[in-house]
């Protein structure tokens, strides 16, 4: 599905913002902030460890919302699907889903309730109620079709267990709110998502990312690939996921090992040839383990299943699913980094320790640390993928030593200032913090299904990191005659302005090496209408400077049907900053500060000779000498006149050449330059901070 159904509703706003839309949907956002129970700091609102949700949760609870207010679709072109789910309540409730509400009895004491923009129908003042429309009647393990471009939010019916979307995973996550202690009235009824109850809710939610995977590969380098959810909660019954392996030259061959498989009764994980069928190159289930040895495909394509179709037992865990390694087998490949020589050890990451290869072979320990137990505090960061344990009396830590002394040299790094007059001992006289930096290769491959893509760190709201370097690789199926078609748009771009290093190009090809279909910065944004591509491939390259960092962008991948007229003619290119023209600006200036000397001499000359002639008629008469005060003061008031009106004067005539310099060098970027297009020529984009339309009405 590439629409959301029928009806006005609202959703959970998740942090990378509300749902991106392949039609004229405009999400309408809103918040609601919840002065929760303020009683002697006995405030116990809280959330899950895994939390993608636009809502802060602290003493109080700020809930964020998308709202669909137009409703441009056929009843009968999109109705909600059967299943097991809420979204809010907007107007009507879509056929087939029932009403209900939640009833918040907040804090009375100094209540500071707010809120603001679009919410869900319901009642908003010194306490909150929210009204659903919720699916009652349907199966939560068969799967649903709804859009998967980009992340977004259900709230699961009578249990926790997500509702089943094809082609994605979902995240069970909550909030737990501390509602008024004194005479609580919390409430709820009719038809709502499961949780709230008793005197504090707990409000249960389903964050949907999509599950088809892709990856490319440019040299002889290995990457891992995992199944979603390995490390947590194990993958879900009734699921499946798709990867797809793919490799530049027709002639090469994609390779793939399976380093575990965790499965159980009922799952299969399946490997063909092709693109998206083709011969079958091995299965593996319970039955059949994986061949150590590894699947090869006959083509430059290898698809992977994993078909999930485990019954759910209470009390027993999901199985974990797999890991493996994806390497390309072709004499022509190029040769890609290596780990650099010497023995030395890295953290252990949760994905485990790199690729074994010819030079570096990794060998793994562990330490278990007994810590403070007197008022323990250890703790980890929000973000943790280490493979340990930190408990608040003790920890546990893995690593990955490197035992063999072969490869390349190491890269220089940061030169900072360091601190040498520190020694080590010193740091372990109090609590200290350890800093681990976790890599992640930011080099992306989408195929096939339309797909949100985003600068690092955009959903954290941290921003881009300085000096950074990220690709984005999107493949559709090459046929002959065409009929599919890459269309790569931007909802959002925030990067630095000024004319800064920070830039996103496009390219129509596998690389840097293809043609140059666009490029974009701060000051020349993309389009609204996108930039269409005329090859199976397009490469999309994001470069940060050294500079101060922005939030980034918000990019959509799409596969549209061909049509040649939509493809550039000419690369769209930035404007290359004007050269100054050269003028006469110096000669007037001198103009100008010659016309003021003139001036203000012909004043002292006038005062001089005023001077003069009452010193001959005051001298006459008494004899007396000497320069009165007055006629200093009136000298130095001219001169300071003078002064001004040269500055004035200068400023004016800098101010007129600068304007006509700017009418010239724009002349120049519309005449000048016909191989690539200026942004002169293009609809310029504005950020409303709503979705904007992917397709806007023609």
């Amino acid at each position: 599905a590439l629409t959301w159904p029928t009806g006005t509703y609202g959703l959970p706003r998740a942090k990378v913002g509300c749902p991106v839309t392949v039609n004229s949907t405009v999400w309408a956002t809103g918040w609601r902030f919840e002065d929760t129970e303020d009683y002697k700091n006995s405030n116990n609102n809280s959330k899950s460890p895994s939390f993608h949700l636009d809502t802060e949760v602290g003493i109080d609870v700020n809930r964020t919302f998308c709202i669909k207010t137009k409703d441009i679709i056929p009843e009968e072109a999109g109705m909600w699907p059967q299943g097991r789910y809420c979204i809010y309540k907007k107007g009507d409730c879509p056929k087939g889903l029932k009403e209900g509400y939640v009833f918040w009895d907040d804090e009375n004491y100094k209540n500071i309730n707010d809120q603001g923009g679009t919410l869900p129908d319901g009642k908003y003042d010194k306490d909150t109620s929210i009204y659903y429309c919720c699916s009652t009647d349907g199966d939560k393990f068969k799967p649903i079709a709804l859009p998967l471009i980009s992340p977004f939010y259900l709230m699961p019916f009578n249990t926790s267990e997500c509702q089943r979307v094809q082609g994605a995973i979902a995240t069970e996550e909550y909030i737990a709110f501390d509602s008024e202690d004194n005479n609580n009235q919390n409430a709820r009824n009719g038809s709502y998502p499961f949780g709230p109850g008793g005197r504090n809710h707990r409000v249960y939610y389903c964050y949907y990312e999509g599950c088809l995977y892709t990856y490319s590969l440019d040299s002889d380098e290995q990457i891992l690939f995992i199944s979603p959810k390995f490390f947590n909660d194990g993958f879900p019954s009734e699921q499946k996921c798709t990867w797809r392996f793919v490799a530049r030259e027709k002639e090469s061959k994609v390779h793939i090992t399976f380093l575990e498989t965790h499965i159980r009764e009922g799952d299969s994980i399946s490997i063909r040839n092709g693109w998206s069928s083709g011969s079958v190159v091995g299965k593996i289930d319970p039955i059949n383990p994986f061949d150590p040895n590894g699947y090869a495909s006959q083509n430059n394509f290898l698809l992977v299943e994993f078909n999930s179709k485990s019954s759910l037992t209470p009390g027993i865990h999901h199985p974990k699913g797999f890991r493996g390694i994806f390497k390309i087998i072709s004499n022509e490949v190029p040769q890609g980094p290596k780990w650099p020589n010497g023995t030395y050890g890295l953290p252990r990451p949760r994905a485990g320790c790199p690729p074994r290869s010819d030079d570096i072979f990794w060998e793994t320990g562990w330490r278990f640390q007994d810590t403070e137990d007197d008022k323990p505090s250890n703790k980890v960061s929000e973000s943790f993928h280490m493979d340990a344990t930190v408990d608040k009396n003790y920890l546990n830590k893995s690593f990955c030593i490197a035992t063999q002394d072969k490869g390349t040299e190491w890269p220089k790094g940061n030169e900072g200032n360091m601190l040498r007059a520190t020694a080590l001992f010193s740091l372990c006289k109090r609590k200290f913090y350890v800093c681990f930096s976790s890599q992640t290769a930011c080099h992306y491959t989408m195929s096939e299904t339309p797909q949100e893509f985003m600068s690092p760190f955009y959903r954290s709201g941290d921003g881009y990191p300085n000096s950074q370097l990220c690709t984005w690789r999107f493949l559709v199926q090459e046929k002959n005659p065409k009929s599919q078609q890459i269309l790569i748009k931007f909802p959002e771009f925030n990067l630095r302005k000024d004319g800064d290093g920070d830039v996103v190009r496009i390219y129509g090809g596998w690389d840097e090496k293809a043609k140059l279909l666009a490029e974009f910065n701060g000051d020349h944004p993309p389009p609204t209408k996108g930039v269409a591509a005329d090859s199976s491939v397009v490469y999309v390259v994001f470069k940060s400077d050294s500079q101060t960092r922005s939030k980034g962008f918000r990019g959509v991948f799409l596969n549209q049907t061909y049509n040649a007229a939509s493809v550039p003619t000419r690369p769209i290119t930035i404007p290359t900053r004007p050269i100054p023209v050269k003028t006469n600006e110096t000669s007037g200036n001198k103009s100008v500060v010659q016309a003021s000397v003139i001036t203000i001499l012909s004043i002292l000359l006038f005062i001089h000779g005023f001077y003069l002639a009452r010193k001959g008629s005051q001298s006459a008469r008494s004899g007396k000498h000497g320069v009165p005060t007055a006629i200093i003061v009136l000298v130095v008031i001219a001169i300071l006149i003078g002064m001004a009106v040269s500055i004035y004067c200068i400023r004016r005539k800098r101010l007129r050449q600068r304007i006509k310099r700017m009418t010239n060098s724009g002349l120049l970027a519309q005449g000048k330059d016909r191989e690539s297009y200026h942004y002169s020529d293009l609809e310029e984009y504005e950020f409303t901070g709503e979705t904007p339309n992917l397709f806007p009405p023609s």
